[in-house]
């Protein structure tokens, strides 16, 4: 990651790794909006043993990427509610 540290101690993304990175090994990400301190926008992913990758949307690897950990939160969100509503529900039936 090529980045610089402000004076509030944000570290900021300065280029773009442009190469992709395995996804499965993209532990999730933030968005890191152009600021004073921060001059160009980027997607920062988070990887094993705290290393951080600087990407752009711009890219297509980025862009899949984005989609798939999206899809993902997505299914685990809504697995993890269907498994609270099958414990409320036993839960009640217990009660009746």
């Amino acid at each position: 990651m090529t980045c610089i540290c402000s004076q509030n101690s944000k570290i900021c993304c300065t280029r773009y790794r442009r190469s992709p990175v395995p996804i499965q090994r993209i532990k999730g990400y933030r968005e890191q909006p152009v600021t004073e301190n921060c001059r160009i926008e980027a997607i920062i992913f988070y990887m094993p043993d705290k290393i951080e990758v600087c990407a752009t949307q711009e890219d297509a690897w980025v862009r899949r990427a984005l989609a798939l950990l999206s899809f993902s939160l997505d299914v685990d969100l809504k697995m993890r509610t269907s498994f609270a509503n099958l414990n409320l529900l036993l839960l009640l039936q217990h009660c009746e």
